[in-house]
Formats: structure tokens, C-alpha cells, sequence
């Protein structure tokens, strides 16, 4: 399952949520999902908005971010480094009895050019996280389309 969800309920009017418009991004609408964490999994620019609004609005407490560095993406760890971030953020989760149902990971831009194949890895993850749906979520504000 995909964030697909999401765009499907906002198919012919929500395209692209910009920081400036009162907070509702992505992010924001993702977690109305009950009983969501998110982990944002991008360069650390494209994160910050999310960041800072999550801290802004009460909602740090559901998302965490991964940033991806030059580094890791022209090297091709990428992949690895999330599945060590979901580890120990799923360790600190259910050390405080915070498991959640849902993990969504969201991606930005840079994942078009990386191509992870998410069907394989989100497979991967709920055989490795039995009882978790996990869900794929994508951010590409430069490739909207409006329809216009």
C-alpha cells in the first residue's frame, strides 16, 4: 500500500501543499492515519520545512527524520542506512511501548533518481516487523501535476 491512499482522496485538488499555506503538507495529512509514526527519508533541505513544523504544531512526537548526505547517495547506502534507522527507531519505540500499526516512509525527489524498488523493501520490512503496516509515501513538489 502506498500513499496512493491519500493521493486518491485528494486526487482533483490537492497537488502540492507549500509550507507558506498554514502548515497542511504532506506530512501533516499523512498523519491523520491513526496510530502512524513517519520517517522522512530525504537531504536534510528538503526535510526541514516538515521539521519545523512538526516541532511548530505538536507533532515531533510521529515523525523522524533520516538525512541522507552526498555520500550515502552517490554510494548506494541509502538503502542500508534506512533499514539501520527503522532498527533503532523501532528499538526506541517499543522501549517506551510506542509501537506504532502504521509506519509510513516517506521519500522526497532524490528517490526518483535513486529508483529504490519500495514493493521489496516495504515486503522486507513486515516480514521484519510482523504486526506493522508500512506504507510508501513520496514527496516530489517539482513533478505535480496540475492538470492545467
Amino acid at each position: 500500500m502506498s500513499c496512493s491512499l491519500l493521493e486518491n482522496v485528494f486526487e482533483n485538488s490537492l497537488h502540492y501543499a507549500s509550507p507558506a499555506h498554514g502548515g497542511w503538507g504532506v506530512l501533516k495529512i499523512a498523519q491523520l492515519i491513526p496510530e502512524s509514526y513517519f520517517i522522512f527519508v530525504s537531504p536534510s533541505a528538503c526535510g526541514r520545512h516538515g521539521a519545523l513544523g512538526a516541532r511548530m504544531e505538536g507533532r515531533k512526537n510521529r515523525v523522524s527524520y533520516l538525512f541522507l548526505t552526498e555520500q550515502s547517495i552517490v554510494s548506494g547506502d541509502y538503502e542500508q542506512m534506512l533499514l539501520d534507522a527503522l532498527e533503532e527507531l523501532f528499538s526506541f519505540l517499543n522501549r517506551r511501548g510506542r509501537r506504532p500499526k502504521v509506519m509510513g516512509v516517506f521519500v522526497s525527489c532524490i528517490d526518483d533518481l535513486l529508483g529504490t524498488d519500495h514493493e521489496a523493501l516495504r515486503e522486507e520490512l513486515e516480514e521484519k516487523y510482523p504486526g506493522v503496516r508500512f506504507i510508501d509515501c513520496h514527496m516530489n513538489p517539482t513533478s505535480t501535476d496540475t492538470g492545467g
